[in-house]
């Protein structure tokens, strides 16, 4: 017949737990603490990554007027493909405003001529031309439009030369400014990584963190118990 150990310890018939006070041990512990920082880890990664880049490296109000506009250099930290947006205000009447930004697209018949025609350049610290090309709009959103994407490479100083051609200074009423910012793919793969790690640190994350509180509450039970059992009695 078994039976229990002097000190009262509950867990003493338990091999895993090792007996008396074994929950308060360093491994138990760790056990639990590496489960939870392996749930939460990749979450962490993400927000770092996030954090870490600057995915808008360039934002440079202009005038629409015609001359040369050259960029203060920025620096890209990620290698692949930047986009370079023309970006305005919204005005009350966004179809004619468009229309004068040379998106002459379905649904919008343009009645107007684009009022914006310029060629640009992305050129390197050293004067070398990266990319350039006329002004066309590739894809619009509002009244922001993308008319010139690039390679670029991490750490590389570069600038945006405009030369302006004619005058659109009827635009400039929107407030115009170049932006450059970082590819959508690099947007998509950081929502669809953050989302899996948002899942993975509810699951492993939390299964870490209910082993560390299952540990606490033994390790406390398990005191009790102990000073119960050497207390005087009377």
């Amino acid at each position: 017949m078994h039976r229990p150990s002097a000190s009262g310890d509950p867990f003493a018939r338990r091999p895993w737990l090792g007996g008396a006070g074994a929950i308060a041990r360093p491994l138990f512990w760790k056990i639990g603490l590496s489960i939870t920082l392996i749930g939460i880890a990749p979450l962490i990664y993400a927000l770092c990554w996030n954090e870490h880049h600057n995915w808008t490296p360039l934002t440079l109000p202009i005038s629409l007027t015609p001359g040369e506009v050259r960029s203060p250099e920025f620096t890209t930290d990620l290698q692949g493909r930047y986009l370079v947006n023309l970006v305005l205000q919204p005005m009350p009447d966004l179809p004619k405003e468009q229309c004068r930004l040379g998106v002459n697209w379905w649904p919008y018949t343009c009645k107007e001529e684009a009022a914006v025609h310029l060629d640009w350049q992305v050129v390197d610290d050293g004067g070398s031309v990266i990319a350039s090309g006329p002004y066309k709009p590739l894809s619009v959103s509002g009244s922001e439009v993308t008319f010139a994407v690039f390679q670029a490479k991490r750490g590389v100083h570069q600038r945006i030369v405009l030369r302006i051609d004619r005058d659109a200074g009827e635009l400039n009423a929107a407030h115009p400014k170049i932006v450059v910012e970082a590819g959508p793919e690099y947007w998509e793969a950081l929502a669809d990584f953050s989302g899996f790690a948002v899942q993975w640190a509810e699951i492993v994350g939390t299964l870490g963190c209910v082993w560390l509180l299952i540990a606490l509450l033994y390790r406390t039970f398990s005191r009790r118990r102990e000073s119960r059992s050497v207390a005087p009695r009377s």
